[in-house]
């Protein structure tokens, strides 16, 4: 320890738990938003690939339901992606 008083050492560890502490912080925000931004990515093209496939196929609900059993997402989930995407892709 060094010949400081203990006063002086205490309000220096407190900045150097405060500077930790928000970088911590920070670091978790920026990985929460990364992870966001990465799914929005996924679902995006998710909803694009059925959209694909049922302009090319004329898939419609039935097959959702059908299908749904092999993806890890219920049929509810696909038909809110390929409805968000056809959106967008209408009004582009």
């Amino acid at each position: 320890m060094t010949n400081q008083p203990a006063s002086l050492v205490s309000a220096d560890y407190a900045v150097l738990l405060s500077d930790i502490k928000q970088r911590v912080r920070h670091g978790q925000t920026r990985a929460v938003l990364a992870v966001n931004a990465e799914l929005i990515r996924l679902y995006w093209d998710i909803g694009a690939l059925i959209h694909a496939r049922q302009q090319r196929e004329g898939w419609g609900a039935p097959e959702f339901d059908s299908k749904s059993r092999f993806f890890p997402f219920s049929p509810i989930r696909l038909q809110q992606n390929q409805a968000l995407t056809a959106d967008v892709l209408n009004f582009l």
